[in-house]
């Protein structure tokens, strides 16, 4: 068994994971508009944008392409998670 043990935890999980992706979203949107209204050049500002790990983009292509077990065992070898972590994240992408 993975790390959580019950479907409701991971699904709980799941809703603050993106509503704090939702705020860094709108976190980042906002300090950039603040610099560009001081003239921070854009390439200082790339800088300190987040960015999603590439590994991410190769799973939505793999699940995509109709191989969504090489999408999970893609991301279980990137963060570690455990089979059925991985298996709802991809099914989330």
């Amino acid at each position: 068994m993975g790390l959580f043990t019950s479907d409701e935890q991971i699904a709980r999980l799941s809703r603050k994971v993106d509503s704090l992706s939702g705020q860094v979203r709108h976190l980042t949107r906002l300090v950039e508009h603040l610099a560009r209204g001081q003239g921070v050049d854009e390439a200082v500002l790339e800088g300190f944008t987040p960015q999603e790990e590439p590994f991410w983009e190769e799973a939505r292509r793999l699940k995509r392409a109709g191989s969504p077990i090489a999408a999970i065992k893609l991301v279980r070898e990137h963060t570690g998670m455990g089979l059925r972590e991985a298996k709802e994240a991809v099914d989330r992408l």
